[in-house]
């Protein structure tokens, strides 16, 4: 674990989360390993009647945690005449918005396999849903939207505590 000041819950190394991600033994899995980063490529059906998406998970102890979703383009699969729900940019690769930065809903001490990669796979779920109905059930609030929405955290993890 990295350093912290006292107090502070240490971080997960680069090592660490890769441990956690390998015993996840997720279908198309490839862990790439670098010096101080990692790139974790899945496969996710978020349900069995879904298509397979293929995602690349990217953790650094020095930039943000992000997930981009690979294959199939997203914004192909919205059409050009809607704005992709929930995600930092509309561009292929899309880049998910899966939590609010800053504000301890995920944080480095907490491993990628119990939380970023079920989060993603429960984002396709939601977008699935959006493709139809064109309306984000998936909670949250993302940064740049204009009205504030229940936090995915909220809705699926800490069902009673408000903020």
């Amino acid at each position: 674990m990295s350093k912290t000041s006292f107090g502070a819950t240490p971080s997960l190394t680069v090592a660490q989360q890769a441990h956690h991600l390998r015993v996840l033994n997720l279908p198309g899995a490839k862990l790439r390993l670098h010096p101080h980063r990692l790139d974790f490529i899945y496969q996710a059906r978020p349900t069995p009647l879904s298509r397979l998406y293929t995602l690349r998970l990217t953790y650094s102890l020095a930039d943000l945690t992000e997930v981009r979703v690979q294959d199939p383009n997203l914004r192909l699969l919205a059409g050009d005449d809607r704005l992709l729900p929930h995600v930092y940019d509309g561009h292929h690769p899309a880049k998910l918005c899966l939590y609010l930065p800053n504000t301890n809903e995920w944080t480095r001490a907490m491993a990628l396999a119990t939380t970023v990669v079920p989060w993603s796979i429960e984002w396709l779920l939601h977008f699935e849903i959006w493709l139809t109905t064109n309306e984000w059930q998936g909670g949250g609030q993302h940064p740049d939207a204009g009205e504030k929405k229940q936090s995915r955290s909220q809705s699926v993890s800490k069902p009673g505590k408000q903020r």
